[in-house]
């Protein structure tokens, strides 16, 4: 384990071999990650996330921008409530929230992905939210993000 500055955020970086492919694990999104480590010639390299914390979620709930939309805020809420969703299924609570968009192309899900909020379940098919919180906590952060989205719906 080694103990790495990046962006100014002291950060524990974990090295760990499989199959060829050396693994980080980080507390930084992935595309940060990889650019950080993409100079390492003649290497196999794969980032894995770390889950989120308590902390960590309750920081995003409280400071995501919902000044262009907030999708992202939506998304989170939804997977706090329940365990999995798919995709098609968390378009639909946006919709609850955004009834006059039609979501064709939306990104939401690969931003949310990237920053390590969120996951695929095993089968790549659900998304779930990227921490092992506590039922109370669940609820809590989804308390805390229905009243951010109040005056938004």
């Amino acid at each position: 384990m080694k103990i790495k500055v990046i962006d100014g955020i002291q950060t524990l970086v974990c090295f760990k071999e499989l199959n060829g492919v050396e693994f980080i694990r980080c507390q930084h999104d992935v595309a940060t990650m990889k650019k950080l480590f993409s100079s390492i010639e003649g290497r196999k390299v794969g980032v894995q996330i770390w889950q989120k914390t308590n902390k960590e979620m309750q920081k995003f709930i409280d400071t995501v921008s919902l000044l262009q939309s907030n999708y992202q805020l939506v998304i989170i809420k939804s997977l706090l409530e329940r365990t999995e969703s798919s995709r098609n299924e968390l378009i639909t609570f946006l919709k609850t929230y955004n009834p006059k968009n039609e979501f064709k192309e939306i990104g939401v899900f690969d931003v949310l992905l990237r920053k390590g909020f969120i996951k695929k379940n095993s089968d790549g098919k659900k998304y779930q939210i990227n921490s092992d919180l506590s039922e109370e906590n669940r609820e809590r952060l989804a308390k805390l993000a229905e009243s951010r989205l109040g005056g938004h719906k």
